[in-house]
């Protein structure tokens, strides 16, 4: 966060009526720091739990060896910072700077994705000297960024005016660094774009950020399979849309077929 934005924080304490904050949960936090505005944009349905067969000797490794339990070193970060301290806030911001950032440009289309990175901190900051209990900071941070990013999409969609269109916008809003990329990397962020929100939500949070299933399954309140039948989809698309482009050219969209 620009030291600018984290100063202005610090000087300027939350207004308005204090909420009965009585330590919430994770769900509650996050939807009262970014309320959900609508129904789920038409590219981002929910993934009904299905009994479906994973190959484990093509799961990817898992990255941690996490239960999925809270890190007890965030909820003595989350104390600390809910009591005043800017040191606590800032290794918290520190730790989680980088995969949410990354979560935040696959999401979304990147010339908004920073300026939601810093609203989710803000939004963050905003709770500190507020009575209430942070019992998983990672599952807070991720849910509210999850519940901002579905907000954006609702926007983008709008203004693009169908799934469709927002897909294309998803793929073609590249960083200078991912346009010199080899052309693969290239295929699968425009097909990343082509994916439901779950799937592309699951698939990023493991591959990009490192999270394991179960860190994941604990932040979105769902069950662990459910993230794995979630990633397995993304995968089996993403490999059907990249093979059918390299096979046919970028301007043959195989998307209708699966």
């Amino acid at each position: 966060m620009p030291e600018e934005n984290f100063e202005q924080l610090a000087k300027d304490p939350i207004r308005g009526p204090e909420q009965d904050l009585d330590a919430p949960g994770v769900e509650d936090l996050a939807n009262m720091l970014f309320p959900q505005v609508g129904p789920p944009p038409a590219n981002a349905p929910d993934d009904t739990e299905e009994d479906l067969k994973i190959d484990d000797e093509h799961q990817p490794v898992e990255s941690r060896t996490s239960t999925g339990q809270a890190d007890p070193e965030d909820i003595e970060l989350c104390r600390l910072f809910l009591a005043g301290s800017d040191p606590a806030f800032l290794k918290l911001y520190s730790k989680y700077e980088a995969p949410l950032l990354v979560y935040c440009r696959r999401m979304i289309p990147n010339r908004v994705a920073e300026d939601a990175f810093q609203e989710i901190w803000m939004k963050i900051f905003e709770l500190r000297k507020r009575d209430i209990h942070i019992g998983n900071f990672r599952a807070l941070l991720f849910r509210s960024a999850r519940n901002l990013c579905l907000n954006l999409l609702r926007l983008e969609q709008t203004r693009a005016g169908s799934g469709d269109a927002l897909s294309k916008i998803l793929a073609k809003d590249e960083t200078s660094f991912d346009s010199e990329q080899k052309e693969i990397q290239v295929l699968l962020r425009r097909a990343l774009a082509k994916l439901p929100f779950e799937q592309r939500e699951a698939f990023v949070l493991h591959e990009y950020s490192g999270y394991s299933y179960q860190e994941i399954a604990t932040m979105m309140a769902t069950s662990e399979s459910n993230i794995k039948v979630r990633a397995y989809r993304a995968r089996i698309r993403l490999r059907k849309l990249i093979a059918s482009w390299l096979r046919l050219g970028e301007e043959d969209d195989p998307s209708h077929s699966i």
